[in-house]
């Protein structure tokens, strides 16, 4: 606790002798502690000890007899002691004391005596002391000197005669310099003389030398509101004229100047340290004591102490600091970094407030023009002159910001002039800062402004927008013509794109300028159009690099403007960017498989964990993979649709229209011809070439795309003299093909001659591509990629390719080329590729993640057994494998096994499509081991809702991790209860209590697996066994709710909320009720089970009550209210509303019984919460009820 000075006060004797400066420390006296006695009497108790803490002021201590009685008799040694508040000392002397004498008594003839004695005892210089007879003036004055310490009277009266006693008073006084030097320590105080001799010598500091007066000052109110409540050393030095004072001792940790004229404290400063150094500038000519506080961490310290007086002197500009243009370096005003303090006022301001140390440096223009110098980072006040020459009253520019602002100044210099700039503590401020020399033509980018895709800016090139002038010249002009203020932005590029800004709304003229980094000389770009043009700057950046924009005045222009940063992704496309996509048809629905063209040319790597990957189906997400297969519906036309983001925001989206059909028709072959005479103005794309074609899609290679799916092969589109590039989709109801082309010129004599064609033919798994009629015989070099992961074919002259593919299955076949034609002296080159499907043996065999075999858990005492279903309608299973091992005898659609060890297996079902009549191998990587494990499974979480009596579930699971959820019971009924994290609502069956198995099935993209994890619970309404719980009131308000058997996994909720855990919980029920529900796992029926009791009040007042049992509740018709009693009573119940209204009566009977039995029929009551009321003559019982 710091008690200075919120609550500091001296007694008021003091506040008149120490002058006006005391009067705020008594204005501040209100705010005291209440813990702490302030100024009041004390009486001696008659018997046992009493120990109070007092705060500064005046105290009267007396007898028990007060002032004017005596004392008691037969007082056997009781006890008053006082001790300080933390800071003080307390001195204390006698007023008078008269005790009892006679020569009966001894020791002394004393009958009665007083005794006190310094708590603790601080060495050899307190002892007790006695005190008896009489006396009657001030006596025996003391004090403490020892830190925290107090005083204990202790008192003792036989049976004879009593007397007046004693009256004491007692000071509480600060432990400031002031008592030590002028007060009541005076004469303790030992004081080193000091001079400006210099060398001291070595000096001991002793911790516990208190005849020494050591400890005796805690605050310098003078100086700061701080504590320091260790030991002190005292000097004295007699200065005859102003001088700056220099002391070093490792063992001091603070020094403070004091200055006392007349007993009075006129002058208070505390040294500046660094490291034991201490440093007063300015120290006026006369008497100052110096003290030092030392660390008490140990017996003794011991320091060669240094002292030496130095003449405070003017500025000091012989050792000034050379500083250049362009430089930018950390420096401080310390005495560590060579700082002084000779000078305290500058520019004639007369303050004399720059009392810190100050730093020099020392300018010589190189040109004659403007300078501007920044000092930043600053943790002080310190300020920044210009000066010519070495004269702090002639400044050419100052900064004075408050606290820690940056300070700037700009002056003009003429070529070869030295200047001085000076940078000063304002009230002794110390601090670190960095200084930067600016000079024109050097552009400061150390407050550039960063910019992002989007952002669109309004602002001006002003000084009060932030901007200046220090670059005049770019790009080596040679004109020096930005002559106004630039304003600096930096663009950092976390992916390669494509970057345009735009600066518009242009009052006069600024132009725009792209870096090589913060050098006006070398320029990537730049638009200097004249007047109040727009400027616009265009540029592919590269991921990971920063660019640096400047915005400038050409001949002093001063502008607002508008700056619009775009950004737009880079194209790069391998043969298409729009996906396309294979189908399998599987009789009702079909698997269709998507294969991503696009590829983000702005990331280092693509695909990467930066980017996100969404599939929709109609709008909604149906995967995140980057390569999926979606189920669709035969017949109906869907809107699938690829989503790519990078750092969540989209790059690229791309959608078709899929109507998938049954049967095992081919899918396209896309081939396109392009007529025209160079330089194809009107190119004419032609696509009626291609196999199986129904719609076609146009891709021209320049941001224009034709998506409308006609019907009509050919197309007419405009391109410039570059060249032409293009891919065209062809669509059908078995699938997509793609054909593109990029053809540059390279000279004039080339044209985009005949484009290659392609075919093939299937002979069970055996695959043949062929050229047609010749169109591949310029083909230069060409690579196959057949689709099945492994298999790639690729040479230098195109000859027809073959492939046996292992397995039988739908895949895309994609073929890139190059084409080389000799035309003139010309090699004309074009690069192209096509892509299509081949479906070998009629369709897919095996469909991987296949959603329709159902696992369950079948396992018991520990063993792995499972059952699986395949539920598609229609399919008779022909037989089961686990990876890749057939089951025996598993003919069927539901089979049995047993895995050996949990783990991840992949589980097949083989069957013949009755539409296709293909042979389908349907496949799922399932991960197995005991569902009803949460350590091998993710848990389920259970509620109860008494709203609508029913239970809910919930897979605790992050949502990102999980698709395709299935929530089913699987016993005793099986029903299916929703596809979202959480569970439909399950009602409580009617009739008897069972036990029912949750099951929840979802793929988990963290494994690429599917998982089965289920709950068993025992459905029954919760407050069927109420009886479970125990309410004991606990007399504290709280209700102590408890079971007499102990469950695993007990949680204790009240109204939903989470009240503890375990055997018992405390709980203080809410003044409307609460119901109390237990969530636990019955070990002996391996089920999760709830009960709820429902509590109206925390207390039941029926004192001879044995038993209750109000049921059902959930209540749908009646109610049945049973109560058993110790002895006869006579009982009256009430049913009423949540409003209070009473809705149903059963009247008392006259006579009473110890059994109550009665039934209320409540079927044409509204649904809702009511409250049944019990009224006995001892007392009543409320509790509520829930009406369905």
């Amino acid at each position: 606790m710091n008690p200075y000075p919120t609550n500091v006060l001296r007694p008021f004797w003091y506040l008149f002798a120490s002058g006006h400066h005391r009067t705020l420390a008594m204005i501040i006296s209100i705010l005291v502690s209440p813990s702490v006695f302030w100024s009041q009497n004390f009486y001696h108790p008659t018997s046992g000890f009493e120990e109070h803490v007092l705060g500064p002021g005046t105290y009267q201590y007396y007898d028990d007899g007060g002032p004017n009685g005596d004392y008691s008799l037969d007082i056997n040694g009781s006890t008053m002691s006082f001790s300080p508040q933390e800071g003080y000392f307390i001195q204390w002397k006698f007023i008078e004391y008269e005790f009892e004498l006679n020569a009966a008594c001894v020791p002394d003839d004393c009958c009665d005596r007083l005794t006190s004695s310094w708590l603790p005892n601080c060495g050899d210089l307190f002892v007790n002391e006695d005190y008896c007879g009489s006396y009657i003036q001030p006596c025996c004055e003391t004090s403490a000197l020892c830190s925290g310490e107090g005083i204990s009277f202790s008192f003792t009266s036989d049976f004879s005669v009593v007397k007046p006693g004693w009256h004491i008073i007692m000071y509480v006084q600060l432990k400031d310099p002031y008592h030590m030097i002028c007060g009541t320590h005076q004469e303790c105080s030992v004081v080193s003389n000091l001079d400006c001799s210099g060398e001291m010598g070595e000096e001991e500091f002793n911790c516990w030398a208190f005849g020494q007066c050591a400890g005796q000052i805690d605050y310098y109110p003078e100086c700061d509101g701080d504590a320091y409540p260790g030991a002190e050393r005292l000097y004295l030095i007699d200065l005859p004229e102003t001088q700056d004072l220099y002391l070093s001792c490792e063992c001091i940790t603070d020094l403070f100047l004091v200055t006392i004229y007349s007993c009075e404290v006129a002058v208070c400063q505390k040294a500046d340290n660094n490291g034991g150094q201490f440093y007063l500038p300015d120290v006026p000519a006369g008497e100052h004591f110096l003290i030092g506080e030392y660390d008490c961490g140990g017996d003794l310290c011991f320091c060669d102490l240094q002292f030496e007086c130095a003449d405070p002197g003017g500025l000091d500009c012989d050792d000034a600091d050379p500083v250049e243009c362009g430089d930018v370096f950390l420096d401080a005003n310390t005495a560590a970094a060579g700082a002084q303090s000779n000078e305290d006022d500058y520019c004639d301001n007369l303050t004399n407030v720059w009392t810190g140390r100050e730093k020099v440096y020392e300018f010589i223009a190189p040109y004659t023009g403007q300078v501007t110098i920044n000092m930043t980072g600053l943790s002080a006040d310190l300020d920044l002159f210009v000066l010519e020459g070495c004269d702090p009253t002639f400044c050419l520019d100052e900064s004075l910001n408050l606290n820690t602002a940056d300070e700037s100044v700009m002056f003009d210099v003429v070529e070869g002039s030295h200047y001085i700039i000076v940078a000063d503590g304002y009230d002794f401020a110390e601090s670190t800062y960095t200084i930067q020399i600016i000079c024109e033509g050097d552009l400061d980018c150390g407050g550039e402004e960063p910019i992002d895709c989007g952002d669109v800016i309004l602002s001006s090139n002003t000084f009060t927008d932030g901007g200046f002038n220090s670059e005049i010249d770019y790009c080596q002009n040679g004109s020096f013509g930005w002559t106004g203020n630039e304003r600096i932005y930096s663009y950092y590029a976390d992916r390669s794109q494509l970057l345009t800004l735009t600066l518009s709304q242009l009052d006069d003229n600024l132009d725009l300028f792209l870096l090589d980094d913060c050098n006006g000389n070398e320029c990537i770009a730049q638009s200097t159009l004249p007047g109040s043009s727009d400027e616009v700057i265009s540029i592919e950046v590269q991921q990971g690099e920063t660019y640096i924009f400047v915005i400038d005045g050409w001949d002093g222009a001063f502008s607002t403007y508008r700056l619009e940063v775009l950004c737009d992704p880079l194209r790069c496309t391998d043969c298409g960017n729009c996906f396309t996509y294979t189908i399998f048809d599987k009789g009702i629905n079909s698997d269709v498989t998507c294969y991503p063209k696009y590829i983000d040319c702005g990331a280092d790597q693509y695909p990467s964990t930066d980017h996100q990957f969404q599939w929709t189906v109609d709008g909604m997400v149906r995967s995140t993979k980057y390569s999926p297969t979606l189920s669709l519906e035969n017949g109906k036309k869907s809107k699938v649709c690829q989503i790519v983001k990078y750092l969540n925001v989209e790059q690229y989206r791309c959608c078709w229209d899929i109507t998938p059909a049954s049967g095992c028709q081919k899918a396209p072959l896309a081939h396109v011809a392009v007529t025209g005479e160079w330089p194809f103005y009107d190119a004419v794309l032609d696509a009626s070439k291609s196999d199986n074609g129904q719609k076609y899609f146009w891709d021209f290679g320049d941001g224009s795309m034709i998506q409308n799916g006609d019907t009509i092969p050919t197309i007419e589109h405009t391109y410039n003299a570059e060249g032409i590039k293009y891919c065209t989709y062809v669509q059908n109801e078995h699938g997509i093909s793609t054909y593109c082309n990029e053809f540059a010129p390279g000279a004039f004599e080339c044209t985009v001659g005949e484009s290659p064609q392609f075919t093939y033919s299937l002979s069970g798994r055996n695959l043949t591509i062929t050229g047609v009629n010749g169109s591949t015989s310029n083909i230069s070099s060409y690579r196959i990629d057949f689709g099945d992961s492994t298999a790639i074919a690729q040479g230098n002259t195109w000859s027809n390719r073959m492939h046996a593919f292992q397995k039988d299955s739908v895949y895309e076949i994609c073929i890139r080329f190059t084409v080389t034609r000799q035309e003139g002296f010309a090699d004309c080159v074009t690069d192209g590729c096509v892509c299509f499907t081949v479906k070998v043996g009629c369709c897919q065999q095996t469909i991987d993640q296949c959603a329709d075999i159902r696992p369950e858990f079948v396992g018991e005492n520990g063993g792995l057994q499972y059952h699986f279903k395949y539920d598609s309608p229609g399919i008779q299973v022909l037989s089961w494998e686990v990876d890749g091992v057939t089951i025996s005898n598993s003919i069927g659609n539901e089979v049995d096994y047993t895995f050996p060890a949990a783990g991840l297996y992949q589980v097949c079902c083989l069957y013949r499509d009755p539409v296709s009549a293909c042979y389908i191998k349907c496949c799922k990587w399932i991960y197995i081991g005991n569902p009803f494990d949460p350590s091998s499974c993710a848990g389920i979480l259970y509620s109860y809702h008494p709203e609508n009596n029913s239970y809910r579930f919930e897979l605790d699971r992050p949502a990102a991790e999980v698709e395709e959820l299935l929530w089913t019971v699987d016993d005793p009924v099986y029903q299916t209860l929703g596809t979202s994290l959480q569970s439909n609502f399950l009602a409580v069956p009617s009739g008897p209590c069972k036990e029912y198995i949750i099951s929840v099935r979802y793929f988990d993209k963290t494994c690429n697996c599917y998982r089965l994890c289920c709950l068993r619970v025992y459905l029954c309404t919760p407050s069927a066994c109420a009886s479970l719980i125990n309410a004991d009131l606990l007399g504290n308000g709280k209700t102590r709710f408890s079971t007499f058997q102990a469950y695993e996994q007990m949680q204790w909720y009240a109204d939903g909320i989470f009240i503890g855990s375990g055997l018992s919980v405390d709980y203080t029920v809410p003044s409307a009720g609460a119901s109390i529900c237990l969530y636990y796992f019955d070990q002996a029926s391996q089920c999760y089970r709830v009960c709820c009791r429902d509590i109206l009040t925390a207390t039941e007042t029926i004192l001879n009550l044995e038993a209750a049992e109000i049921v059902p509740n959930p209540a749908s018709d009646h109610l049945n209210i049973y109560l058993s009693f110790i002895s006869p009573a006579s009982v009256g119940v009430e049913l009423m509303s949540d409003l209070g209204i009473v809705v149903r009566r059963i009247p008392a009977e006259v006579t009473g019984s110890t059994i109550f039995n009665h039934r209320m029929d409540i079927g044409d009551l509204p649904a809702g919460v009511y409250f049944v009321r019990i009224r006995t003559s001892q007392g009543e019982l409320i509790r509520r009820i829930i009406h369905l």
